[in-house]
C-alpha cells in the first residue's frame, strides 16, 4: 500500500510547535490499474443498459475517463489519481441507482401491459356493438378490427421487450399504443352519438308519418310509451 506523508505544525498550549505527521492512505493500486478497473466498471454498466436510464451520467463518466488518460500520458499522475477516485465513486453510485431504476421501470412496464390488455378487451366489446347495416358502417368496423388485431400483435412485442429487460423501449411503445387506443375510443363515442341522433331522427320521422296518416284516415294516433 502506498502511503503519502504530510508534515504540518500544530501549536500546543505550552506554545511549542510540534510537527504532526498525517498519513494519507492512497489506493493500493497504481493509477493505471485504477483506470483499468474504472473502464471495466463502465463497460459493465453499459452492458446492463445504463445509458437508457443514466444517459447524462454515463456520458460524463466516459469523458472523465478520457481526461484521466490524457493526464497519465502527460505525466500528471497526481491529478489523474484524484479524478479516478471520484470516477470510481460515481461508478459505484450509478450501479446502485441503475438497479433501482430498472426495478421501477419493470413494474411500470408490466402494469402498463396489463392495463393495455384490459383496454383491448373493452375495445373489442365496443366494436361488436357498432352498427353494420350500411357499407360505411361495415367499412368502419373492418378498419377498427384490423387495428385491434395489430394492437394485439404489438402487445406480444411488448412482452418480448419486457422479457429481454428492455423496459424503457417497452414503456415508450406501450404509451404509443395507449394513445392510439384512446383515439379509437374517442372516435367510437362520436359514432355512438351519431347513431343515437339518427335513431332519434328516425323515430321523429315515424311519428310524423303516423300522425299524418291518422289525420287522413281519421284514426287516433298511438304513441309508444
Amino acid at each position: 500500500m502506498r502511503v503519502r506523508l504530510v508534515v504540518s505544525a500544530r501549536r500546543y498550549p505550552c506554545g511549542l510547535l510540534l510537527p504532526v505527521v498525517l498519513a494519507l492512505v492512497a489506493c493500493s493500486t497504481s493509477p493505471s490499474e485504477q483506470l483499468l478497473r474504472a473502464e471495466k466498471m463502465l463497460y459493465t454498466l453499459e452492458a446492463k443498459g445504463a445509458e437508457q436510464y443514466l444517459t447524462f451520467e454515463i456520458a460524463e463518466l466516459r469523458r472523465g475517463i478520457e481526461e484521466v488518460k490524457k493526464d497519465l500520458r502527460n505525466n500528471r499522475a497526481e491529478i489523474g489519481e484524484v479524478s479516478l477516485m471520484s470516477i470510481c465513486s460515481k461508478l459505484d453510485s450509478c450501479d446502485l441507482a441503475l438497479g433501482k431504476l430498472k426495478y421501477e421501470a419493470e413494474n411500470r412496464s408490466r402494469k402498463q401491459l396489463a392495463f393495455l390488455g384490459v383496454q383491448l378487451k373493452t375495445l373489442e366489446v365496443a366494436l361488436e356493438r357498432l352498427p353494420k347495416l350500411t357499407y360505411v358502417d361495415q367499412n368502419r368496423y373492418d378498419i377498427h378490427m384490423h387495428r385491434l388485431r395489430r394492437y394485439h400483435k404489438d402487445l406480444l412485442q411488448l412482452e418480448v421487450l419486457i422479457s429481454s429487460e428492455n423496459y424503457p423501449e417497452a414503456l415508450e411503445k406501450g404509451s404509443s399504443i395507449q394513445l392510439q387506443v384512446a383515439k379509437i375510443f374517442s372516435g367510437l363515442s362520436s359514432v355512438s352519438s351519431e347513431a343515437t341522433l339518427a335513431e332519434q331522427r328516425h323515430a321523429q320521422n315515424m311519428t310524423k308519418s303516423v300522425t299524418q296518416t291518422s289525420r287522413l284516415t281519421g284514426a287516433i294516433p298511438v304513441t309508444a310509451q
